[in-house]
């Protein structure tokens, strides 16, 4: 593929992590990661929710951002990423971009 041909416009849609679909989000994670996380680590990332998101396109799980707040120093709303990825053929469409201005615009607001 050319590297100046801009790439086609995509719409992801965001979802929220829950009980129905955390097997997907650990899925994901298995395919993604080199770390793989236990039950305990999924029970507690559904208490994250508001800084979490999943990223669909056409109906299908591409991505995901898992991150909670933190204080750190001075400063009462840190964002710390736990897991942040997408399926590889999917990465040249700045999903990861979008999953975390997602999370940012959250935590600024």
């Amino acid at each position: 593929m050319d590297t100046k041909t801009p790439l086609k416009e995509i719409k992801v849609r965001f979802g929220e992590v829950n009980i129905g679909n955390i097997n997907l989000l650990k899925l994901l994670n298995d395919t993604t990661l080199a770390v793989k996380y236990g039950e305990s680590f999924y029970r507690k990332m559904l208490t994250y929710n508001d800084y979490t998101a999943l990223a669909y396109l056409n109906g299908l799980l591409v991505g995901a951002i898992a991150c909670r707040v933190e204080p750190y120093e001075d400063d009462p709303k840190t964002l710390y990423i736990l897991t942040f990825n997408v399926l590889k053929p999917y990465r040249k469409y700045k999903i990861g971009k979008e999953l975390f201005f997602f999370c940012d615009f959250k935590v600024l607001n």
